[in-house]
């Protein structure tokens, strides 16, 4: 019996040669293998194993043994909490011990430490004696071999990485220190840790929900995928937020559809229907927006949603998109819509001519003018024909020079007559004053519809519109910019701020002139053309085309009459303003709108506004920044000041509802884009599911540092441990002994053993009863089976022999 001894005892010692560097609890005995730690730690339990230092190797050892050991024993565990509770020396508390993640080293964190991730033991608990004082559900052992993963995924869906970066970043801090380890890389574990950031997230924010006094709901449907977000005031913070809570496939194009849809995401996520008070959407066939914003009726979202309330809602429709469509409108003209023409011609032409981009790259260089890199509209949805008309206006010799160069030499017969067209009707001065005009209306228009896709309020709305409209009257009328520009002789006017201006001046500086093109073709040959551009005219000409940018920017502005016109509910927000001041007069007018609106009694309204706009006087007294604030910032300090007495119940509501009122949802663009930079980096793994979850994480986590600063991380990490057993390592296939020679035949040798040797084989019990034998079938003729199974033959016809 000596020999199987004095081998054990030598497997004991290569395996402590091995592994003792790498784990510094392994010790040897006279017994076999053992924990320093289980064996120094005195408790009730029963020790066995590594823990009573009597293990002894079998055939075959891993590094996963030793680490199934830290992650599994409990006497272990309860070790390294003693330790950490009981202020040992520095010494004794940093071992090196490897979870799920990787080997952790256990820092004091009741003796000093600062440890954020594990689970803190403190004062009082760490008094007690007892099975208390070691409980293993206090131990952080299990919790803090998971840090380096969960801050990994976390900062990965934060950004919105794929999985692939994940595991680059495990590998990465393999290759940095052995505290972390592999086994928890996969897309699996990124998706677990992305479930669970997520329903944390959920669980704030729901929260916040529950809290804010009102709400407001955005959608946008684009492609049948449905954008849904939620606008909540948080009144402590003094902030008003806009977060994306789902991202849909609908399942149909209705009305209907689009409104179960809502409504199931706003019960999911514990809207209570009572403080819903508003809702924003693109498109009038989407939200059936009515101008009165008052008679909502028809097949259509909001008579839907407010049916589901049960009170009055109110409707926004985009104020971004009303602004596209008064300007799309106002295209009315032969000239305007020959010149529409022609840029979408030219953005064909150069689209499907590769070589036009070599061409324009030579002339943008000869005529020192920017590159016509393409004639797209931009990425923006609204007022997308200003970029075309810019990039060809400042190109607009170079294009010249390449239609004459491509009409010349490039052409085929058919396409001739189409860059002929091109060329004559862009070769004339008032084309060109014409184009300048246009570029400079929508600039104005495309500086005030960037400020209504801010997060902006019902007064500023108003306020951005105003600004426009007199902007448009100073460009237009009758001594105004383009006037000025257009009638006044050369030498008296310089070039303004205004392409109009610009254009005008160069038109009176080279009036007359010739475009003159030469250049070498191949050969050696050189070619010189000679192109006069048509002149503006005689003054009536001129007055022509005054009259056709007069009439552009008139009819932009009586449309945005008609899109932004005087509705008695917008009208009465405007004494939220900041610049309002008070009066009695106008606060009751206001009052009765809204009361009647709002379903509540008019006199209280007016008293407990009354009240609320002392309040704003007196902040305003106190701090005079709010002088200059916007009407949200004022009104949520307001806010945060009143009572929540039933004295100022109507008016706190009133409030709350015109702060959460959304007049645009620019937000639900732009998550559609930031859904098309996820679909980028996530690839086919890009569901509906996941990228919804993607915009949440992406819109409400914060950066690293500040999630575990605040305890979001712990959390995470402590769901995350929860969830199953988890093992250090993936188990991986020890390297074969016989690497290079033909694999032997494992199913003869391994598998036919172990069945053999089982009693049970795919729930089949070896028994005496069972037998397989072959029994004598009846005496029955063959050819009655034949006519058993055979089809049904035809009849047969007469006079034909049987066969």
């Amino acid at each position: 019996m000596e020999k199987p001894v004095e081998e054990s005892m030598e497997k004991c010692r290569q395996a402590y040669d091995t592994y003792r560097s790498q784990i510094p609890w392994l010790s040897l005995t006279e017994s076999g293998l053992g924990c320093r730690i289980c064996m120094a730690f005195e408790t009730k339990r029963k020790k066995s194993g590594l823990a009573s230092g009597t293990f002894v190797p079998g055939r075959y050892l891993y590094k996963r043994t030793f680490l199934s050991h830290e992650t599994s024993c409990r006497v272990h565990g309860e070790a390294l909490a003693c330790e950490s509770s009981s202020g040992l020396a520095p010494q004794e508390c940093e071992i090196s011990r490897a979870g799920a993640a990787g080997n952790v080293p256990s820092t004091p964190t009741a003796a000093g430490g600062n440890s954020s991730t594990s689970v803190e033991a403190s004062p009082t608990k760490s008094s007690k004696t007892g099975s208390d004082q070691r409980s293993p559900s206090k131990s952080p052992f299990k919790v803090q071999p998971f840090l380096p993963h969960v801050l990994a995924g976390y900062t990965v869906c934060q950004r919105g990485w794929s999985s692939s970066v994940f595991s680059e970043m495990i590998e990465f801090g393999q290759m940095l220190t052995d505290d972390v380890s592999g086994g928890h890389d996969g897309p699996e574990i990124l998706s677990q840790i992305r479930d669970m950031i997520w329903q944390e997230l959920r669980v704030d924010v729901m929260q916040k929900l529950s809290q804010s006094p009102a709400l407001c709901v955005s959608i946008d449907e684009k492609d049948a995928k449905l954008v849904v977000l939620l606008t909540y005031l948080d009144v402590s913070a003094e902030r008003r937020e806009t977060i994306p809570v789902a991202y849909h496939m609908l399942p149909g194009l209705e009305a209907s559809d689009v409104a179960d849809v809502v409504k199931q995401v706003l019960q999911q996520w514990g809207v209570c229907t009572k403080r819903l008070v508003a809702m924003a959407a693109d498109g009038a066939s989407l939200n059936g927006t009515m101008r009165s914003m008052e008679n909502i009726s028809g097949k259509n979202v909001a008579a839907e949603l407010r049916k589901w309330v049960e009170h009055p809602l109110v409707t926004i429709h985009c104020a971004a998109h009303r602004l596209n469509l008064a300007v799309s409108a106002a295209y009315k003209g032969e000239s305007l819509h020959s010149l529409e023409s022609v840029i979408s011609t030219l953005f064909r032409h150069v689209k499907q001519h590769p070589a036009c981009q070599i061409d324009l790259q030579f002339w943008s260089e000869v005529t020192s003018e920017p590159l016509l890199s393409s004639l797209a509209v931009a990425k923006t949805r609204w007022l997308s024909q200003l970029a075309p008309m810019k990039k060809l206006y400042r190109s607009f010799n170079a294009v010249l020079a390449h239609l004459h160069y491509a009409f010349s030499h490039h052409c085929e017969k058919e396409s001739k007559k189409t860059v002929r067209w091109m060329f004559l009707l862009l070769c004339s001065w008032p084309t060109k004053v014409l184009l300048a005009a246009v570029v400079d209306i929508l600039s104005l228009c495309s500086a005030c519809k960037n400020s209504l896709e801010g997060d902006i309020s019902l007064d500023e709305v108003a306020t951005s519109v105003s600004r426009l409209k007199c902007e448009l009257a100073r460009y237009c009328e009758k001594e105004s910019v383009s006037a000025y520009a257009l009638a006044t002789d050369s030498g008296e006017v310089a070039a303004g701020k205004s392409k109009i201006e610009e254009c005008c001046a160069e038109y009176r500086a080279m009036r007359g002139s010739k475009l003159r093109l030469r250049y070498d073709v191949t050969g050696g040959s050189s070619k010189e053309y000679w192109c006069e551009m048509k002149d503006l005219g005689s003054p009536a000409d001129i007055r022509e085309l005054f009259r056709t940018i007069r009439s552009f920017a008139e009819q932009t502005m009586e449309n945005l009459v008609v899109r932004f016109g005087d509705v008695p509910l917008v009208l009465a927000h405007q004494i939220f303003s900041p610049r309002w001041s008070f009066k009695q007069p106008e606060l009751v007018e206001s009052a009765k709108a809204l009361a009647t609106f709002w379903k509540v009694d008019e006199q209280v309204l007016v008293s407990q506004l009354r009240a609320a706009f002392a309040i704003r006087d007196s902040l305003i007294s106190e701090d005079s920044t709010l002088k200059t604030a916007r009407s949200k910032e004022v009104w949520l300090r307001v806010l945060s000041h009143m009572t929540s007495s039933e004295s100022d119940a109507v008016a706190r509501d009133i409030i709350a509802s015109f702060l959460v009122i959304q007049p645009q949802s620019a937000a639900c663009e732009r998550a559609f884009a930031t859904v098309e930079e996820y679909k980028k980096h996530l690839g086919c793994d890009s569901t509906a599911p996941l990228l919804q979850q993607q915009l949440l994480i992406g819109a409400c986590a914060r950066p690293v540092k500040e999630a575990r600063a605040s305890g979001f991380i712990k959390r995470v990490l402590g769901r995350f441990s929860a969830t199953e057993r988890r093992t250090a390592l993936r188990r991986r296939r020890a390297p074969r002994s016989d690497k290079g020679k033909p694999r032997p035949n494992y199913k003869r040798k391994k598998r036919v053993a172990q069945l053999t040797q089982s009693n049970k084989a795919r729930l089949l019990v070896r028994s005496g009863d069972a037998s397989v034998q072959m029994v004598a079938a009846d005496n029955v003729q063959l050819s009655e089976i034949y006519a058993e199974l055979s089809p049904p033959k035809k009849k047969k016809k007469d006079g034909l022999p049987d066969p």
